[in-house]
């Protein structure tokens, strides 16, 4: 496991050293999901500015998500931006290269309209984008979401899209119990699966719906 302090004076050290305007945090939600988008959300944030209820997404009820992120939403004046990578690219870019695409892309269209200076971009995780994200150094840094605010705020952020689309897609495909899974495979989901079959929500290339016919 991952020691959170020693990361923490990492990301410390990088931020004394490069002394940035501000940090451009990326994280992703649904990577593993499988059924409905990935999300990927790039928010830029001062280094260490935090809101009180801000915390790794992981740790905060629903509820909660979806008040942090209307607070970001409609009382703060900090750039972001949304990719929402559908099934159908994930099935045929493959969820490796579809997450690379989406990274770069966040980062890149933040530093296009927001960024003359390249700020740090730090992406939540152990990979690099492999594709072209604009002038200014890109780190990746574990475990960011847990001491850096600029990802947590992309985290909360990301989290409560997914929610919105996963309750879209239980209302256009009942069932399958989307809203309460969120498209995660449950054991629920799964036997909702053998009962119902595969629809377009779900990812085809996934399994267990690449070994399904028909949907």
């Amino acid at each position: 496991m991952a020691d959170i302090k020693k990361l923490q004076k990492k990301y410390q050290d990088l931020l004394d050293k490069d002394y940035p305007e501000f940090v451009i945090g990326v994280d992703e939600c649904g990577k593993g999901s499988w059924a409905g988008p990935m999300i990927i959300c790039g928010m830029a944030w001062f280094p260490w500015h935090q809101l009180p209820e801000m915390d790794d997404s992981k740790k905060l009820s629903r509820s909660k998500i979806r008040h942090v992120a209307n607070v970001l939403r409609l009382t703060t004046d900090i750039p972001w931006i949304m990719a929402i990578i559908k099934p159908e690219q994930i099935d045929r870019d493959g969820i490796e290269d579809a997450w690379h695409q989406g990274v770069a892309h966040v980062i890149q269209m933040l530093r296009l309209k927001y960024d003359e200076h390249g700020s740090l971009a730090v992406v939540d995780g152990n990979k690099l984008p492999k594709y072209d994200a604009g002038p200014g150094k890109v780190v990746a840094m574990p475990k960011a979401d847990s001491y850096c605010p600029a990802v947590q705020a992309a985290a909360i952020m990301a989290k409560n899209q997914q929610l919105q689309e996963m309750m879209m897609l239980d209302e256009m495909y009942p069932g399958y119990g989307f809203e309460e899974n969120a498209g995660y495979g449950t054991a629920a989901h799964r036997t909702a699966l053998k009962k119902l079959g595969k629809c377009p929500a779900h990812r085809s290339t996934f399994r267990p719906m690449k070994d399904m016919k028909g949907g």
